[in-house]
């Protein structure tokens, strides 16, 4: 696998399946996968790229043996699974659509796969998945392993490369992934042993333990985080609220009646802007209340600021934006069309919202205002 399938892929694996076993159909956000961005042809650019990540990925095949088929379908047989029935480019998300046998695989067997997606997401090296994999097979065992330098090579997918080039082997692969590891759980340190003149084998140290890989691995999603993705929310949005409502900020039961607020009503145009600025401004406690006594909801759109001199200067300091951003914007939008765009992101968002979900949001309504 390329870099990008095997980060689509563990995005499938790091669902926790068993909580719900009947759903096939998931959406994961392009750029937890790549970080890609052509801000004229982003998405025809990356329509064509999920295409070749798809045709990829749906060539792969498991081979199942006669035990794991019984005890997932009942049939003793061997059998060759093919884990994605479709692939495609929505928004700006890969929709996956899960083959059943695969995701019966996936509900019997999770806790042998499941990993750190977030972890995953910031490994820009197709070694560093590898590596990964390796440190959490041998936490269980102990902080350390050995390994032939053959051996690793195989195991990290680069067998036979940098034949006798050891200084090469340690530049272009063990030192970024090294690099990539670091200030996270996974950090490792790495000594050498000799067979004569050439480096034969390496022993892998790690701090990190199996109960504290466990706690990280079993931090499960909430089940209102499906529905936040079907509403293409961006998944660093869905994760700060996870977080705010695993500290208490607000409660599942609060985040599920904002949900239930914006399915009802229909001038609703974008139904994760307003779950966000909902939940940040504190409105599901005043829709508790008012669900409680019956009262129809009603919001307060924050009016937009008259822009003055310098109106692309206006925008940056309003939103934040950095010099980088705003000139992104300036290659896609005219002075007319961001004021439409602003207008309209300024009712369901706030200054404080996370700057990179502005932007992102501005960046995929180019086509809208154009």
């Amino acid at each position: 696998m390329d870099l990008k399938s095997l980060k689509l892929f563990h995005e499938v694996l790091g669902f926790n399946h068993r909580t719900e076993p009947d759903r096939y159909e998931y959406f994961i956000d392009y750029n937890l996968i790549s970080k890609t961005r052509d801000a004229r042809n982003i998405q025809k650019i990356i329509s064509q790229e999920v295409e070749r990540i798809a045709s990829r990925m749906q060539g792969f095949v498991f081979r199942v043996d006669k035990k794991k088929m019984h005890e997932i379908t009942g049939e003793r047989n061997v059998a060759s699974v093919s884990p994605f029935d479709r692939i495609v480019y929505q928004g700006s998300q890969v929709k996956i659509v899960l083959g059943r046998t695969f995701k019966k695989l996936l509900v019997r067997y999770q806790q042998f796969y499941l990993g750190d997606a977030r972890t995953v997401r910031r490994l820009n090296h197709k070694a560093s998945i590898h590596m990964y994999w390796l440190i959490i097979s041998h936490s269980w065992k102990g902080h350390s392993f050995e390994v032939t330098l053959e051996e690793l090579k195989r195991l990290l997918g680069c067998p036979g490369a940098y034949e006798n080039r050891w200084d090469n082997f340690r530049k272009f692969i063990l030192d970024p992934i090294q690099k990539e590891f670091k200030n996270t759980w996974a950090k490792f340190e790495y000594t050498t042993k000799r067979k004569g003149r050439r480096i034969n084998s390496l022993t892998f140290t790690f701090e990190s333990d199996a109960q504290v890989i466990r706690n990280i691995i079993n931090e499960s999603p909430y089940k209102f985080e499906h529905q936040l993705h079907l509403y293409q929310m961006k998944h660093n949005a869905v994760i700060h609220i996870r977080d705010q409502v695993r500290k208490g900020v607000y409660t599942e039961q609060d985040v599920e009646n904002v949900i239930l607020h914006a399915q009802s009503e229909k001038k609703i145009k974008s139904k994760a802007g307003f779950i966000i600025k909902a939940l940040k401004d504190g409105w599901y406690e005043r829709m508790a209340i008012q669900t409680e006594l019956q009262i129809p909801v009603t919001t307060v759109v924050k009016p937009t600021p008259t822009p003055k001199n310098g109106y692309w200067g206006e925008i940056q300091a309003y939103w934040n934006f950095s010099d980088e951003q705003i000139n992104e914007l300036r290659q896609v939008y005219n002075e007319n069309t961001l004021k439409k765009a602003h207008y309209q992101k300024s009712t369901f968002f706030t200054e404080e919202t996370n700057t990179e979900i502005v932007f992102d949001s501005f960046m995929e309504s180019v086509s809208r205002y154009s």
